[in-house]
């Protein structure tokens, strides 16, 4: 009776006759092509058999392997789709800190820069003796960076001192003389004032 069942909710029975207990006799009113949840049953030409119950069933269970490979499918392309839009907000993030980083680069002070490809050291205690005692020039009147190297040429470190004094030398003692924060080297040089040419006891030092 399950085959009644599915052909009386397609509307396709249209007499029935019970023969005997175990034999029943049906006919079916429709047309050659039996739509079946979007998909076609056909009785044509290419068919060589008739269009019987166990034929119907074959079809109906292939309809509905397909219908569960469909379902599959599209649970994978939604799975893709959650994967792509997760990445997509990472990428978002990624971009986002590139350019906060990008930011960050050019708000960097290039004085330190500029410090580094001049061959600054930094700056230095030089009290209870000198750091720099090859030579000295204690009173230089336009005094720069340019004018001490060519003073301390030959050596390989100089010191800028309270404006105006350029130290010569070949070696550091951090020991005695450590390094200092750089806010303490504040004195600008007598001509390059946008350097600063150390403070009292403080030297700025420079690779010649």
């Amino acid at each position: 009776m399950q085959f009644l069942h599915l052909f009386g909710l397609f509307g396709l029975v249209d007499r029935l006759v019970v023969a005997e207990q175990n034999h029943i006799t049906l006919t079916v009113n429709g047309a050659k092509d039996v739509p079946v949840r979007g998909f076609l049953l056909s009785e044509n030409k290419s068919d060589v058999a008739p269009m019987t119950d166990a034929r119907i069933m074959t079809k109906l269970t292939s309809i509905e392997k397909k219908i569960n490979l469909l379902d599959a499918v599209m649970t994978k392309v939604d799975r893709l789709t959650e994967i792509t839009n997760t990445s997509t907000q990472r990428l978002t993030a990624i971009e986002n800190g590139l350019k906060d980083l990008k930011k960050d680069v050019k708000d960097i002070h290039f004085s330190n820069v500029h410090r580094e490809t001049t061959g600054y050291i930094g700056c230095y205690k030089d009290c209870g003796g000198r750091m720099l005692n090859a030579k000295s020039n204690l009173y230089v009147n336009d005094l720069s960076l340019a004018k001490c190297k060519s003073i301390c040429k030959g050596f390989k470190y100089l010191g800028l001192q309270y404006t105006r004094a350029c130290f010569c030398g070949n070696t550091m003692d951090t020991v005695k003389f450590p390094r200092v924060p750089e806010s303490e080297c504040n004195m600008p040089c007598s001509k390059e004032k946008s350097r600063m040419c150390g403070g009292g006891c403080r030297n700025s030092i420079y690779y010649v």
